[in-house]
Formats: C-alpha cells, structure tokens, sequence
C-alpha cells in the first residue's frame, strides 16, 4: 500500500510573541525560518492574504527550506474579498506566477471567503473555471449558506477535484 507523508505545520513563522516560548530569546527576525523548519516541514503562507510578496521572496523561502518542505499559499484578499472571486484570469495567473517561484515547495493554495459573503454558486463556478491544474486547490467557505440543501458548493468541489476546509 502506497503511504502518504503527513505535513505538520502552522499559519506562519514570523510573529514577535513567539520569541521566548517558540523561539529562544533574542531570535532575530532573519533567523526565525531556520529555527522554525527544525520543528515543521511545512507552513501556510499567511502574508500572500493581505499582500503579494515579489518573486524573490517566494525564491529565497523555496531555498532557504529542505526538499521535502511544502508552503500552502494563502490566496489575495483581492481575489477574495475585494473582488469576491469577481476577477480576470490575468488575476489569478499574476499570484498563481509568485506562488510558481516556489518550485516543487509550493503545495495548496488555500482561498478563505470572507464570512458575510453567502453563497453565489455561479460566482464560484466561473472562478474555479479559471483556475488551472498547476495547484491543489482549498476552499474555506465562512459562511454557513454556502453549504446549502442543493449541494452547490459540493457539487462545485467534486466537479473541480478542490478541497474545503471546514471550520469548527
């Protein structure tokens, strides 16, 4: 039986009030990724949301991790709430390009709804048809219409192969 490498990791590494707990005290921002791969082999990137780092940010994370680290991408609040999925294909292929400059590293790209936003199925469909099969897909649907009794949001997963992160 082919087995699977299971990936632990958390939303992020860079946050001051782990220093002292997570990170020996007086860490230096510089060396909080080289001290955080010694305890997780992956990380959601979760600075994609507010702003869209450069190509070189992207590279230099790809290298300075081991081969087998994966990055979860977390996509644009442009996408997702500004525009609310409402974007061109030159969009999504302008982030899906940095997230690109994490070669073999880059694993899903996850796309948080935001929780006032009800369901619009047809909204959802016309983007998922934009998106390429370069990634795995994740879905975080907020807000509790979008798993309604015809199974839109369902059907739209199964139809797109994309996965959804259920909130507790």
């Amino acid at each position: 039986m082919k087995q699977g490498k299971l990936h632990i990791g958390t939303s992020g590494w860079h946050y001051k009030h782990w220093i002292g707990t997570f990170y020996p005290d007086g860490t230096r921002e510089a060396d909080q990724l080289a001290l955080y791969i010694q305890s997780f082999n992956t990380v959601e990137l979760n600075n994609s949301f507010y702003h869209l780092p450069d190509a070189k940010t992207f590279k230099n994370w790809a290298a300075a991790t081991p081969e087998d680290f994966i990055f979860s991408v977390k996509g644009s609040r442009f996408i997702t709430h500004m525009k609310k999925l409402n974007v061109l294909k030159a969009d999504i292929n302008r982030f899906l390009n940095r997230v690109s400059k994490l070669g073999d590293k880059a694993g899903p790209v996850l796309f948080q709804l935001p929780p006032r936003w009800k369901l619009n199925a047809e909204r959802l469909e016309l983007f998922l048809s934009r998106l390429d099969d370069q990634y795995r897909y994740v879905f975080e649907f907020r807000n509790d219409t979008w798993y309604d009794e015809q199974g839109c949001s369902l059907k739209c997963i199964l139809m797109y192969s994309i996965a959804s992160a259920i909130l507790s």
